[in-house]
């Protein structure tokens, strides 16, 4: 089993050139603008200042939050540059220095399937803890469908970690409802040739959303605290 050092330490190295190398591309773009129609539709913009980002990385998606929280300082660090206004810390996400009831929601995207199972149940934990009442929490995990369809095999920890909706349910237990979940990717889009993408993107949105969605490459879990 890995260490959560293990994790921090690449993302240290990768930090500099970080937003280039991962969505500075078509590939990224197209990811991020599926994600990005997630969070609209399902956090109000005045909840914003009130959000937290868990393991925000770069701040990639921080305009949807007024807190972020990452193991990796000099991804903080890159944050910053883009967000000085906003509350940035780094910490480690199972247990995180926030009090009880503090913030309104909470969304994390890229994190919790770099880790294991009973780290992914202590982030819920922890984070049942830090929101307000009835909060909503956002995640994503690669779709455990989707994998076997595809006979994936997972070389070392980085997005190893995936599940079906029946899967996290269990992870869940009786502290959360799951709301919803909506894919991410349903089209291996790193084999669609750039210029199609822009075009297929809304038949994959609607993909995504329809009862095929679980064998998107990814889900994307809405959560309420209960």
């Amino acid at each position: 089993m890995h260490s959560q050092r293990t994790v921090t330490t690449y993302y240290d190295q990768l930090a500099p050139d970080y937003d280039e190398n991962r969505f500075g591309n078509s590939y990224g773009q197209y990811l991020d603008a599926q994600e990005r129609k997630i969070l609209r539709a399902w956090l109000p913009e005045a909840s914003y200042p009130d959000n937290l980002d868990l393991g925000c990385g770069t701040g990639r998606l921080l305009d949807f939050a007024g807190h972020g929280l990452d193991a990796s300082a000099p991804m903080i660090g890159e944050a910053r540059k883009k967000y000085p206004e906003k509350d940035l810390i780094v910490g480690d996400a199972t247990t995180p220095p926030f009090g009880a009831a503090r913030f309104a929601n909470v969304y994390s995207f890229h994190l919790l399937m770099h880790l294991d199972a009973d780290k992914v149940a202590a982030i819920f934990r922890a984070a049942h803890q830090y929101l307000l009442p009835n909060g909503l929490m956002i995640v994503d995990l690669p779709s455990a469908q989707r994998r076997r369809l595809v006979n994936y095999r997972a070389s070392n920890w980085h997005g190893a970690f995936g599940a079906s909706p029946q899967e996290v349910r269990q992870l869940l237990g009786d502290d959360w409802e799951l709301v919803a979940y909506v894919g991410i990717g349903f089209f291996p889009v790193h084999r669609i040739p750039v210029r199609w993408r822009p075009t297929l993107r809304k038949l994959d949105d609607w993909l995504c959303r329809s009862p095929l969605r679980h064998l998107s490459s990814y889900l994307v879990y809405i959560l309420r605290k209960q």
